[in-house]
């Protein structure tokens, strides 16, 4: 829906210089450009939507990216004129520290960016190193909401998109977290690794773009993505308007024990719960036949292992198999489970089916090691219901994250962090813990840690019956589908969605991280 045109500023603030020259326009250049369209001297320019939503070619602007910008559906300018208005590639890339590619349309309508923004270390010493954090931006239509979404980890692919990106026609605001990928300074400082670091991050970006995207923004994300959120709406609640948060854990330990009482509280069908216990019994008896198909796997697919060695790897997949079954699996799965009495293969075959193997490689490791870091500092896990295994283990309770930290690399817990966040939502309203939704699913164990939240705070459960670590919006019943659509609409300034209108069906299914959020 259009809305009257808003007066955009783009201001020059001080930064460290960007990493590396940049072959495209000064952002002086795309300034004096900007006052020179608009007649204005002054240091702050105002644009209208009109204005921002397209740019002429200009002798120094040659770039494919320039060109194809240039002529993307309603944003096209004419030839005639292109010289009086700037597009929202230039717009990008006159922001201070950022750095903007227009890629190809995913959809018709939509405009797809890949950006870095330049962001420091610590945020309470400009001195200390600076690193590109990556983006991707999908534009709609400037006057529409905002969605920032993250995965808590790495940047996801560059077309997908959030849930509610899909169903409030949105534009969305992906952000990869802070030491994922190349998101990561040079030399990297862990103990800048925190809550309060990477919910900054966020509020600086947020400050960069909200002079071009001035609708009210959504925060979303689903499991370690949602607890994210949720962070960065404690540090700083005004940010957004609202947050969404999907199948989000709240642990209070470095390792949790309400995860294992709630995993035996799952209605399964009768004898689900003690065929995945006979199977965990029965690969640990067979340790060394499964130990030498895990080498002949490794050989054949190129993995290694030295950060935690096969013996582990093959222990902590068997240890993992049970909070893994439920946290993607149902009670459809179950007969599928392998009987005690069938083959190495098959018991091998099932295990890396449910907890891949490949999750315990160098390079998966690798990749995830920030989160084993948060895990192990601030996040905390859950504790693995070892008991029935016995004298079966050899490495009875060390399947934790600090484990899987590189050698040199120490961490302690700290339980106030968590703490601190749970005192916030306490608060209610007059801490600016108001306006989320969470959606957990019934039998995912990761429900077991739910976020609280205070009565009167305007922000709402919704639980998936039978849902699983997946559970979205769209498997809720339709009444409370309605209801939770209705509330986010409200609060970003949305009309109501027509009575009988069907739900978009297609989006990004969840990524697979077994035992982790």
């Amino acid at each position: 829906m259009a809305t009257a045109p808003r007066p955009v500023s783009i201001i020059v603030v001080d930064r460290p210089a960007r990493p590396r020259a940049l072959a495209r326009r000064s952002l002086a250049a795309a300034l004096a450009l900007l006052l020179a369209c608009n007649g204005d001297d002054a240091a702050t320019a105002t644009l209208t939507d009109a204005d921002t939503d397209t740019i002429a070619t200009t002798s120094d602007a040659t770039s494919t990216a320039d060109a194809t910008a240039t002529t993307d559906l309603t944003e096209t300018t004419d030839a005639t004129d292109t010289a009086s208005e700037l597009d929202l590639l230039e717009l990008l890339r006159a922001i201070d520290g950022m750095e903007a590619e227009e890629l190809a349309s995913p959809a018709p309508g939509i405009r797809l960016f890949a950006l870095t923004f330049l962001q420091p270390s610590d945020h309470d010493d400009p001195r200390a190193p600076w690193f590109a954090q990556r983006l991707t931006l999908r534009h709609r239509d400037r006057a529409a909401p905002m969605v920032l979404s993250t995965s808590g980890y790495g940047l996801p692919d560059r077309k997908s998109y959030a849930e509610p990106t899909l169903l409030l026609e949105t534009n969305q605001l992906a952000v990869e977290q802070r030491f994922f990928g190349p998101s990561r300074p040079e030399p990297a400082d862990w103990t800048h690794l925190t809550i309060a670091q990477a919910a900054a991050d966020h509020h600086r970006i947020i400050e960069a773009l909200r002079p071009l995207y001035g609708a009210p923004w959504l925060s979303t994300g689903a499991s370690k993505g949602g607890m994210t959120s949720i962070y960065h709406r404690r540090f700083y609640p005004g940010d957004v308007a609202a947050t969404l948060a999907y199948v989000a854990p709240h642990s209070l330990a470095a390792q949790d024990p309400r995860y294992t009482p709630f995993i035996d509280a799952i209605p399964a069908p009768p004898g689900c719960a003690e065929a995945l216990k006979a199977l965990q019994i029965e690969a640990l008896k067979r340790r060394d036949a499964l130990t030498a198909l895990l080498e002949d796997h490794a050989a054949t697919e190129r993995l290694t292992f030295d950060r935690i060695g096969l013996a582990r790897a093959l222990e902590f997949g068997v240890l993992e198999l049970r909070f893994t079954f439920w946290q993607y699996g149902g009670p459809a799965d179950c007969p599928s489970i392998p009987a005690p009495s069938d083959s190495d293969l098959d018991l091998f075959d099932y295990l890396d089916s449910v907890v891949p193997w490949a999750f315990f490689a160098d390079d998966v490791i690798d990749y995830y090691e920030p989160y084993f870091y948060q895990a192990a500092h601030q996040l905390g896990a859950p504790a693995i219901d070892e008991a029935h295994l016995g004298d079966l283990r050899d490495f009875p309770g060390e399947d934790a994250p600090a484990a899987y930290l590189q050698p040199g690399l120490s961490v302690i817990y700290e339980p106030a962090a968590m703490q601190d966040i749970s005192d916030w939502l306490s608060g209610g309203q007059g801490s600016g813990a108001t306006r989320i939704i969470l959606v957990y699913g019934a039998w995912d164990p990761w429900t077991a840690a739910p976020f609280p939240f205070p009565d009167a705070t305007e922000s709402y459960v919704y639980t998936v019956e039978g849902g699983n670590h997946g559970a979205q919006l769209r498997a809720l019943p339709e009444a409370e589908q309605d209801a939770a659509l209705a509330h986010l609409r409200a609060w970003l300034g949305l009309p109501e969605r027509a009575q009988g209108a069907p739900l978009p069906r297609d989006h990004s299914p969840p990524e697979r991280r077994p035992f982790l959020p």
